[in-house]
């Protein structure tokens, strides 16, 4: 199997498989998926997604590791009052993520984030702690009351990112092959500097990679933490949507449509970007019969801000399907809300597409996903659905309008699309297919999941720079 085979995520699986998988029969569905691939002569893409299928139950398995049991005893450790009642109505109301596995009803490990994170209205006046502050929360409302009518803001950013494995998962004597993402300049990121690296780097990122790393080949040992430590100056332009001209976009529009290496990104790309029935008809209704390219943008930011609730995910890999995932189910990360922003976007005819990196703020530096999208007579917008969400739940109107059309500078943007191969390719599946944030590594004979390889994010110096 290829990286190209994630497309046959699309393939259905048969359905006595479907009806093992979703009962929590996971080693009937092995046996199932086993038995077709040695006896029976299936297609190229059956073949692909049977072999995919039984990556996805294991990335299950990893994943969804809390009982019943364990599950109320992990929410009473803040909330020493809550009962399996509460836990089951939360499943019903689909507030937390379960799955059957082997027959047994488990929750998704990090489902008590997502409690205290997405729901904590409802649960931190229950907590016997007090609900933790948001240091850099008021950096941000600042940022965007101060900025928001600005030409551009400018951050200078320097941070390490550190890789280690397990040690029960090092075979020393054997040669490691790693990533780490390191930005290259762009038309944001400027002044680029490796500052330092352990061990040396076999090969820097060139100006065309749209996943950017710094590749090394070595014998790794156990205790070791190879790093990247670089700089850089991200500029970000600011638009006031509000204030941008409707009828000379549209002029543009009809008389230029999209330059011809901005209509690709008008395209489906299989498995996720994918313009089902359904979701075509989502669109529908959402964009009614608007023309604008920007009003378009605008009322899809609007349905997915307002109607999505943010949801701690497991591994993206798994799922079979992203925008029509968080469609039906309306719960979702960064991530998930940016691929149904760009793929209703599509559907719409307005071009968008994928950009992920570091949201690089000051003590405190994390993966991100967000999306940009192609405005005739204006250009490339930014949108930022996740930090919407959260603006639009607080009702912190200047911060929802600001993220349609713009981000703010504390940003590292290094992925400029989704679902592109790494340079050199990796040989075994990587822990994540779609994007590279945190690094990905093998050995000739094996592969690492996000369960044994850890990453770490220093911030090294951040600030705005005023001019």
């Amino acid at each position: 199997m290829t990286f190209e085979d994630l497309k046959y995520l699309n393939t259905p699986l048969p359905e006595n498989i479907l009806k093992e998988k979703w009962s929590g029969h996971f080693d009937l569905a092995r046996k199932m998926i086993e038995y077709r691939l040695e006896n029976e002569n299936v297609s190229k893409a059956m073949k692909a997604r049977l072999e995919l299928e039984l990556q996805n139950m294991q990335l299950f398995e990893e994943r969804y590791t809390y009982t019943e049991d364990e599950a109320v005893k992990a929410v009473q450790k803040r909330i020493p009052d809550f009962t399996r009642e509460e836990l089951e109505e939360l499943r019903i109301n689909g507030k937390v993520d379960y799955a059957y596995i082997n027959g047994e009803l488990r929750f998704l490990d990090s489902f008590v984030g997502t409690l205290f994170g997405s729901f904590g209205k409802e649960f931190w006046p229950r907590a016997v702690e007090e609900e933790p502050a948001d240091d850099n929360a008021n950096l941000i409302n600042d940022f965007v009351l101060k900025y928001k009518d600005k030409d551009e803001a400018k951050a200078f950013i320097h941070v390490k990112h550190e890789i280690y494995i397990d040690d029960e998962e090092v075979e020393e004597g054997k040669i490691l092959k790693l990533h780490i993402p390191l930005p290259h300049e762009t038309d944001e990121l400027s002044e680029v500097k490796l500052i330092a690296a352990d061990p040396i780097p076999d090969k820097l990122p060139s100006i065309d990679e749209l996943q950017p790393t710094a590749y090394f080949e070595f014998e790794y040992k156990k205790g070791m933490r190879p790093f990247v430590e670089y700089s850089l100056i991200n500029t970000m332009k600011i638009h006031d949507t509000s204030k941008l001209d409707l009828d000379l976009i549209m002029e543009a529009y009809e008389k230029e449509g999209y330059p011809k290496n901005v209509q690709k990104y008008l395209e489906e790309k299989a498995p996720h970007i994918v313009f089902t029935p359904y979701l075509k008809d989502l669109c529908a209704e959402i964009v009614g019969d608007e023309v604008n390219p920007l009003l378009k943008a605008r009322a899809i930011y609007d349905w997915v801000t307002q109607n999505v609730k943010y949801r701690y995910m497991r591994e993206y890999a798994s799922i079979d399907n992203i925008p029509e995932y968080i469609a039906a189910g309306r719960r979702g990360d960064c991530g998930v809300q940016g691929l149904i922003f760009i793929t209703l976007c599509r559907i719409a005819g307005v071009p968008a597409y994928w950009q992920s990196g570091l949201d690089a703020e000051p003590n405190s530096v994390g993966e991100h996903d967000w999306a940009k999208f192609y405005i005739p007579a204006v250009g490339w917008m930014y949108c930022d659905p996740s930090f919407g969400t959260s603006a639009w739940r607080n009702q912190n109107m200047d911060k929802w309008n600001f993220y349609f059309g713009n981000l703010d500078p504390y940003r590292l943007p290094f992925n400029n699309d989704v679902q592109e191969e790494l340079v050199p390719a990796k040989k075994f599946p990587r822990k994540d297919p779609y994007d590279n944030q945190t690094g990905e590594a093998e050995y000739d004979d094996k592969g690492f999941t996000a369960e044994h390889m850890h990453r770490t994010f220093t911030d090294l110096g951040i600030k705005i720079i005023e001019e």
